[in-house]
């Protein structure tokens, strides 16, 4: 795996193209030979999102923030059961959640699972808790849905997706 380490601000972490994103969730995909198209699908509906002005240009690469390994990572999974991004705002919505859960995970690297939950006749909602009762009951209260009336719930390993791509990222440094 290629990766260029051209980031204004901060060289610290190398930024990635789109084969390497699908090169580090490879092991997440049902077909690993569609996956740089998968990617790159991810990259024209803006689930993936270039670091502004780098990789411009004729023959260059667009370039991304290593981040957006893990959010292809989830997209890739929900693709894998035919939830694609792209077909609905709540997975966007989803898609959305996890980039901001990925923070606390890196900083914690406890249990985080990702929850769509459908109340009819028509609300749906996005958490993100620990996986106990505890913490889902409290989380769905802040977006003022009883766990009761829940009539439908999608939950979404985060932490194993993030574990996956956090592995293969230090499997491609050594």
């Amino acid at each position: 795996m290629q990766q260029s380490t051209r980031k204004p601000g901060a060289a610290s972490e190398p930024l990635l193209s789109i084969g390497d994103i699908a090169y580090l969730v490879r092991g997440l995909a049902k077909e690993p030979l569609k996956l740089v198209e998968a990617c790159r699908h991810l990259a024209k509906t803006k689930v993936l999102v270039p670091v502004e002005r780098v990789g411009e240009g004729t023959g260059r690469h667009a370039l991304y923030p290593p981040d957006d390994a893990f959010i292809a990572g989830v997209a890739i999974v929900l693709g894998n059961a035919s939830m694609h991004v792209g077909n609905s705002r709540w997975l966007a919505d989803a898609i959305s959640i996890a980039r901001l859960a990925l923070p606390g995970w890196k900083r914690a690297k406890g249990p985080r699972v990702l929850e769509i939950v459908f109340v009819p006749p028509t609300r749906n909602a996005t958490i993100v808790h620990d996986g106990t009762q505890a913490d889902r009951r409290a989380q769905l209260a802040k977006v003022k849905v009883r766990a009761d009336d829940v009539m439908l719930s999608v939950p979404i390993e985060l932490s194993k997706i993030f574990e996956h791509v956090a592995a293969s990222i230090e499997r491609a440094r050594d």
